[in-house]
């Protein structure tokens, strides 16, 4: 999905917002008048000071390939985390 709207509850005020993006990228997160289910929250993503391995890839084993490292990268993005080390 190129571009739409999201309704949601900011993790630091506590208020609904409402999230809109084009082309991948959010445009604008603007306060909205209506409430979102109570369970959708947005927050910057999380970072992971410490990563030995994801989606059952252990980084530490012996003949870690590329394609290894790319499925927990990309598993990671999927489930949250901006940035790991």
């Amino acid at each position: 999905m190129n571009h739409g709207d999201l309704l949601a509850w900011h993790y630091a005020t506590r208020k609904p917002v409402r999230l809109q993006w084009a082309e991948g990228k959010i445009v604008s997160a603007t306060e909205a008048a209506e409430l979102p289910p109570r369970d959708r929250w947005v927050a910057p993503a999380l970072a992971d000071l410490q990563v030995n391995g994801y989606a059952g890839v252990d980084f530490q084993q012996d003949g870690l390939t590329a394609e290894d490292v790319l499925r927990a990268v990309h598993a990671l993005h999927r489930d949250g985390c901006g940035r790991f080390l």
